[in-house]
């Protein structure tokens, strides 16, 4: 505020008789700090005062100011918001002031000046110090683009999840939630809809990313906060992230790295593509399967293994099926029939199936339940003069259990050996087909048969050289520190009341999908819906391999004999 004429003084209009008189402004000395009341104004000066002020309620008073010279700033402030105030003057008159009209002009300017914007990064799950910061000098009604100077040089990085973009608040600018669940949530229908053990950033505004244009409202502070939002790593964001390419639509399991499994957050799980089988496949065999990130932090297969390996021997090889080391090379040669030479004393089966002449005679190895060649008998076609139905190789077909079968029931069966369950519960992701039936021999591509090609049948060791999982995947390890103790030991750490209900949602059984696909044995598929048997590449015996055994509520590691057919599930390599 300032006076045209650049004086203080109000000026006496009436010159006709000759007197000039004036109104001078308040004295600037005390009390003119305090301002003047009624009972302190010097007569014959005047002043000005402030009142009903929106932002400074310090500038309301009932006293008055002097008038300084130049301009006097009313009142000063930062807010976006709408200023209001209240200008009066007055005027304590004697009868000594000549009569007339005193007066000057006033001229009052509100200066607009850019709001220095500070902007305040923070990573969005602690949230304890901002990571990034920005200073934008603009009008308060304008936008800014969010372009964040990072202490450490480098956009924020967070284990296992993907940074979506920064949330504000609509309202204030400032107000995020983090969820922190660490259980699945499962709707009326059984399905999940919450994953496990993944907080994340919840915004509840609006979401930006670096680069893009944020807008500064009247409403506004000048410090604003903005946080990081992270979403869980998929395993299509980790594929992408390592260059890999889809086949049909899928990502392919033989492409799977440590780094990509790595990469995923926990309880993630996807649709993957098994290259060995061709799109015009008329076999029944699988193409896809679901996959898991479990929390031990491995990938494992939700689906049993549904692989015809007779139909596809010749395209079976080092680069799409777990086969390394002199054991597998062996072995995959005698599977796919390119090494023929069989010795008397070999455990494997020629390349016929009709009549006993076909096979190594001698001993009781038939009645041992050896096998013979694994690419003969199948589809539950066992050659009647062999006296051990076992030797048969799945894919078994046997009604009413095809491979297609969908077994997704639990509880215990209302008899022993119909498989038919009292409760149906179908909690995991998983398809719950019976799948393929391997005998070890199969499970193992054939590096594991029965006295493992020997006449001694007195092998040893865990079959890790050769089996019938992808490349980059292979039978679990069932030792006391191998693959399944280690899951079944961090669930029953993270969910100690729950890891072995088979109702739960937190149980190996549902994360797993654990199909009670039962066994096939003596030309017989039986025990569906009662129990679920899953190879190990762990060995106990000349006679007995590691199982995954789920009989009802329980899951633990136990050892059976090769010969019945049971299931394969797969785990990628670490």
């Amino acid at each position: 505020m300032a006076t045209a004429d650049n004086t203080t003084n109000l000026k006496r209009d009436n010159t006709t008789d000759g007197v000039n008189a004036s109104i001078e402004t308040l004295p600037a000395s005390t009390p003119s700090t305090l301002g003047y009341d009624e009972s302190t104004f010097v007569e014959n000066k005047w002043g000005y005062r402030i009142a009903n002020s929106s932002i400074n309620p310090s500038l309301i008073t009932t006293n008055y100011f002097p008038f300084a010279s130049g301009s006097t700033i009313l009142e000063n402030t930062t807010s976006t918001n709408e200023d209001k105030a209240t200008v009066s003057f007055a005027s304590k008159i004697n009868y000594n002031l000549p009569a007339g009209s005193y007066a000057t002009e006033l001229i009052m300017n509100a200066t607009a000046n850019p709001i220095v914007y500070d902007i305040n990064y923070y990573n969005g799950y602690d949230n304890t110090t901002a990571i990034a910061t920005q200073t934008s000098t603009t009008s308060a009604l304008s936008e800014v683009i969010l372009n964040p100077t990072y202490t450490s040089g480098n956009p924020p990085t967070r284990n296992t999840y993907t940074l979506a973009g920064w949330c504000v608040d609509n309202t204030n600018r400032s107000a995020v939630s983090v969820n922190t669940t660490t259980e699945a949530v499962f709707n009326s229908t059984n399905t999940k809809v919450t994953a496990y053990n993944n907080p994340a950033t919840v915004c509840n505004g609006t979401i930006y990313q670096t680069g893009s244009t944020m807008p500064l409202q009247a409403y506004d502070t000048n410090n604003i906060n903005l946080y990081a939002v992270w979403t869980p790593t998929t395993f299509d964001q980790a594929y992408a992230a390592n260059s890999k390419t889809k086949t049909d639509g899928y990502y392919v399991m033989q492409d799977m790295t440590a780094d990509i499994c790595a990469a995923v957050t926990n309880n993630q799980y996807t649709t993957l593509l098994d290259n060995r089988v061709p799109a015009n496949d008329t076999t029944g065999s699988s193409r896809t399967y679901t996959i898991g990130k479990l929390e031990d932090g491995r990938c494992w297969m939700a689906d049993n293994l549904n692989f015809d390996a007779y139909t596809y021997k010749s395209i079976i090889s080092a680069d799409n099926t777990h086969i390394t080391g002199t054991v597998g090379a062996t072995a995959l040669a005698k599977f796919n029939g390119t090494d023929t030479s069989y010795s008397t004393t070999d455990r494997y089966a020629t390349s016929s199936i009709n009549g006993n002449s076909a096979y190594v005679t001698g001993g009781n190895w038939l009645n041992s339940h050896s096998y013979s060649d694994p690419l003969i008998n199948r589809g539950g076609n066992c050659n009647a003069s062999i006296n051990s139905k076992a030797q048969c190789l799945s894919p078994y077909q046997e009604s009413p259990y095809s491979y297609n079968t969908i077994i997704d029931k639990y509880g215990i069966p209302t008899t022993d050996s119909s498989g038919t369950a009292d409760i149906i519960y179908n909690f995991g992701l998983g398809n719950y087909k019976i799948g393929t039936y391997y005998n070890y021999c199969a499970a193992s591509l054939g590096s594991y048969c029965y006295g493992n090609g020997t006449s001694s049948g007195t092998s040893s060791g865990n079959a890790i050289e050769a089996d019938i999982c992808p490349i980059n995947w292979h039978l679990p390890t069932g030792d006391s520190d191998g693959d399944i103790q280690i899951l079944l030991d961090i669930l029953h750490i993270n969910y100690p009341n729950s890891y072995m209900i088979i109702t739960s949602p937190y149980s190996v059984q549902t994360m797993l999908s654990l199909a009670l696909s039962g066994r096939y044995y003596d030309s017989t598929a039986f025990r569906q819906g009662a129990y679920g048997r899953f190879w190990l590449s762990t060995y106990n015996s000349n006679i007995l391999m590691g199982v995954i055994a789920v009989d009802g509520a329980q899951v633990n590691r136990h050892n059976d004999p090769r010969y019945p057919g049971k299931s394969v599930r797969c785990i990628a390599q670490n």
